[in-house]
C-alpha cells in the first residue's frame, strides 16, 4: 500500500538545509543530475569544491555531470581525484563504468 503523505515537509526541509549548509547544494546537485540537467548541476558543485576541494560526494557527482556532459578528460581527472579519496567506493566503480560506456559510445 502507498504512503500518501506529502513531500512539502520534506522540501521545505531540503530548502532550508541548503540555505543553512553548503553541503545542501551538493544534495540538491545529486537530485538534478538525476534528472539530467547537466548544466544546472554543475555550478552548485563547483562552488562546493571551491570550498571543500576533498569532498568526495562533489567529486564524485561533479565527475558524473561532467562524463554525461561530454567533457571526458575532466571528468575522467575529477574521477581520479575522487578514487584516491575513496578507492573502494562503488560510487567509483559506477562512474568508472558510465565513463568506459561513454568512451567506448564516442568510438562509435
Amino acid at each position: 500500500q502507498k504512503c500518501k503523505r506529502s513531500n512539502k515537509p520534506f522540501d521545505a526541509a531540503t530548502n532550508r538545509a541548503s540555505k543553512a549548509n553548503p553541503f545542501g547544494s551538493v544534495i540538491d546537485s545529486g537530485a538534478t543530475h538525476k534528472q539530467e540537467k547537466w548544466e544546472e548541476a554543475r555550478q552548485p558543485l563547483r562552488k562546493v569544491l571551491e570550498t571543500w576541494p576533498e569532498n568526495f560526494t562533489a567529486l564524485i557527482l561533479y565527475a558524473e555531470v561532467l562524463i554525461k556532459s561530454g567533457e571526458l578528460l575532466e571528468g575522467e581527472r575529477v574521477l581520479r581525484r575522487a578514487e584516491i579519496l575513496n578507492p573502494l567506493s562503488p560510487s567509483v566503480k559506477e562512474v568508472r563504468s558510465v565513463l568506459q560506456h561513454s568512451i567506448e559510445n564516442k568510438k562509435k
